[in-house]
Order: C-alpha cells, then sequence, then structure tokens
C-alpha cells in the first residue's frame, strides 16, 4: 500500500498499516570456592519460572529498541515489520513506507521521547511517542499493546504528524 502524501501536516492515519564489565575471580580460598559451588548446585536444582519472564521481557526490550533505532532512521516499514510481523508485509510495502517517510522528512530524526503512557486494565497499554528532526518537524507514533502469560505483544500502531489525532485515542 502506498501512501499519498496530502500535505506537511497530514501524513494518512492507518490502523495497521502496510503498519556489560569483565569480572575476573582472583586467589578464593577453598572454603569459599565450596560454599560457591554448593550455592550454584543449589541453584540450578530449583525450577526457576522468573527466567523466562526475564528473557521475554528483555526481547520485547530489544525489539523496541531495534524499533526505536529504525525509525530514528526515518525506516518505518520496517520499523513496523518488525513489532508487527503478523502483517506478513511484502518487501514492496516497507519500501513504500520508508519512501514515504524519507518524502515528508528529509533527514534522520535528532531525537525521540516517550509523550505518554498508560497502562490499561488487565495487561493492556497504550504509548504515544514522538520523533523530532533539528529542522522541528515531528512524528509521532501510536503503539496499543498487550502482556498476556508473560508475553508482549503489539496489537495496534498507527503513525501520523499530527499530535492531537494521535493523542485522541488516550
Amino acid at each position: 500500500m502506498v501512501f499519498v502524501r496530502r500535505s506537511r501536516n497530514a501524513l494518512p492515519n492507518e490502523t495497521n498499516p502496510v503498519m556489560f564489565q569483565n569480572n575476573q575471580l582472583t586467589k578464593l580460598e577453598i572454603p569459599m570456592l565450596r560454599i560457591l559451588a554448593v550455592i550454584l548446585a543449589s541453584a540450578l536444582l530449583v525450577p526457576n519460572t522468573g527466567g523466562a519472564q526475564t528473557n521475554q521481557r528483555t526481547q520485547f526490550n530489544e525489539g523496541l529498541a531495534n524499533f526505536n533505532e529504525l525509525v530514528m532512521q526515518r525506516k518505518i516499514g520496517d520499523a513496523i515489520d518488525l513489532i508487527r510481523t503478523d502483517l506478513n508485509m511484502s518487501a514492496e510495502e516497507r519500501g513504500a513506507i520508508n519512501s514515504q517517510m524519507q518524502l515528508f522528512f528529509e533527514e534522520d530524526f535528532l531525537g525521540s521521547a516517550t509523550v505518554r503512557s498508560q497502562a490499561l486494565k488487565n495487561g493492556f497499554r497504550q504509548e504515544l511517542l514522538s520523533y523530532w528532526t533539528s529542522d522541528g518537524d515531528y512524528l509521532y507514533i501510536y503503539l496499543f499493546m498487550h502482556s498476556r502469560e508473560n508475553i508482549r505483544k503489539i496489537l495496534d500502531i498507527r503513525y501520523d504528524l499530527d499530535f492531537h489525532d494521535l493523542n485522541a485515542l488516550f
């Protein structure tokens, strides 16, 4: 899907647009090593469900960091495809959205911030993100997500040049 530029201040508002320090051990005494071995063995024997939660949370946060990096480079199509794999966007669709962003914004974004974040009931959450250029142009991105069974999923993503259109979703 290719979006046609209507005006500099009006991006199409589509739902689901085609959308560590290196530590070293030194000269530990034998009793200390034995204690460490006992602690390690007991930790391995106790089932750990928190690791899976932490790993999924880490993966989600890394995914959002990668998303942010792509947006900063005006690669919105690739960013959407990264966090909404269920959309099955083609390379042409991603390229069309990326080209559109490069027409609207002549340079990569200089900064970004979370404008609004709201935790809703039953694991739902919405976020409004802002990206800006040195020329003072802004892009706003709305994310609607759900956490269920320790898995976070982006359900909706929208982007626009008009703050009020996306802020009204809160």
